[in-house]
């Protein structure tokens, strides 16, 4: 491989890395919960104590509305039995994965 050709491979790790660091620093400054994440984390609650899905536990009523993002939540709660900073730290994970194969997808195909 000649001196050109490795630079440009390092010129794109570099900023590759970069993007992924920027957005990090910038995900983890301004995470947040929403009042109305806390109805999925109920139900979430409710089934790892083994209760099922559902709002309260005597009444058999679908709470939530995104059930992949839900059943993501229910073992590392169950796991970390805790409510905040597992979610964000879901969302993070999910996020750095969508960033790098992005990045990795335009690296691979942009010309030289």
């Amino acid at each position: 491989m000649s001196s050109d050709g490795m630079k440009i491979i390092i010129l794109r790790w570099m900023v590759i890395f970069g993007v992924v660091i920027f957005f990090a620093v910038l995900f983890l400054r301004t995470a947040w919960l929403c009042d109305d994440a806390y109805i999925t984390f109920r139900v979430v609650d409710n089934f790892v104590n083994g209760y099922g899905l559902r709002w309260n536990v005597a009444e058999r009523v679908q709470a939530y509305t995104h059930p992949l993002w839900m059943f993501l939540h229910i073992p590392f709660y169950a796991l970390t039995n805790e409510m905040f900073l597992t979610p964000i730290f879901i969302s993070f994970g999910v996020s750095m994965i969508t960033i790098i194969l992005v990045l990795l997808f335009v690296a691979e195909n942009t010309s030289q």
